[in-house]
């Protein structure tokens, strides 16, 4: 009689049945690891260059008939305001083209007060009278142009500014229209810096900036991108590129030279640290927690390394739940706990 195998079989199959309960028990137990949630960011973005500064408007001046100066009012670089005589030069044929055009303006209104009462008793013909009153008109005319000319041999600042010129003395001729000082207008400054051509097309209109001045102390001049040249210096390879001083110190000048900072903000990014990203043969790949609490291998894009981590182009968004640690031992699909 052959022994009944049933019993065997019932064995084995409890065996085997208890096992898979048993894995997938262990199978199904959470991991746990460190997670953080990646949050974007916009990074800033610094450009360092040499400036020079500049007067907010270099006004020339000159005077429309020359002349022999016959004095120097101010010393170059001096302060001036509004009014102030800056140069004068020999009057003397000025005020005698004065006086005798007054004397016949005298002459003119002599003539007419003395042919009025005439003109009334019917002495007088009106084209005469006409005659009269035209040749007083002229006489008034000539006073008036004479008095303007006398006024222009001083030179006079149109505003408030710091005036510059080289070598003007007495006795100096100086020609018709020619320009013999520059007014400075100091109300507003720019500063003026060159750009390489690497890295012009970063900057634009609007970028904020710091400018350093040491010869003030001054550090953290508030300034703002205006103008970008779209010429460039064909030695130099450069741009020249114009920044406004938004809070000029009191004591700021032409000329004076500093550091100038642009401070630009680049677009929106993710930074992770670094440890963070795994290293494939297709690519560089994180680990992150899907909607069901499950880990989830991702393959990312990256792009610069920063100091606080590395920035992710794409492959990431703002809210994903990043592992941080303890990603050695994750399998897609696997449970994690936090």
């Amino acid at each position: 009689m052959k022994p009944s195998i049933l019993p065997i079989v019932i064995t084995l199959l409890l065996f085997f049945s208890c096992g898979v309960r048993e894995q997938k028990s262990r199978e199904q137990q959470p991991l746990h690891c460190e997670v953080m949630t990646v949050q974007a960011t916009s990074s800033i973005s610094r450009y360092t260059y040499m400036a020079t500064v500049q007067a907010e408007a270099h006004i020339p001046l000159s005077l429309p008939f020359g002349g022999t100066i016959s004095e120097v009012c101010v010393k170059p670089n001096a302060r001036v305001s509004k009014g102030d005589t800056l140069l004068r030069v020999d009057d003397t044929q000025a005020r005698q083209t004065l006086a005798a055009a007054n004397a016949s303006l005298t002459q003119a209104q002599d003539a007419m007060q003395r042919t009025m009462p005439m003109h009334e008793k019917g002495l007088i013909t009106d084209i005469q009278m006409v005659d009269l009153q035209t040749k007083l008109d002229q006489a008034q005319a000539a006073v008036t142009s004479a008095e303007k000319r006398l006024q222009q041999c001083a030179l006079v600042a149109p505003q408030s500014g710091l005036v510059t010129f080289s070598s003007l003395h007495a006795g100096q001729h100086i020609a018709p229209e020619l320009t013999v000082m520059t007014l400075l207008d100091l109300s507003g400054f720019t500063a003026l810096i060159h750009v390489p051509e690497a890295e012009v097309a970063m900057l634009h209109v609007g970028d904020r900036a710091t400018l350093s001045i040491p010869a003030l102390q001054a550090d953290s001049i508030h300034a703002r991108l205006t103008q970008i040249g779209v010429q460039a210096n064909a030695l130099t390879h450069t741009y020249p590129v114009e920044v406004y001083i938004s809070t000029p110190p009191a004591n700021l000048l032409p000329d004076m030279v500093g550091t100038l900072t642009l401070l630009r903000e680049e677009q929106v990014a993710v930074i992770i640290p670094q440890r963070c990203v795994t290293l494939l043969p297709e690519g560089p790949a994180v680990w992150v927690v899907n909607d069901s609490g499950q880990s989830e291998r991702r393959t990312v894009s990256l792009g610069t390394y920063q100091a606080d981590g590395v920035q992710v182009l794409s492959g990431l968004h703002d809210g994903d739940r990043l592992i941080t640690a303890g990603y050695q031992k994750l399998y897609n699909g696997a449970m994690v706990e936090y």
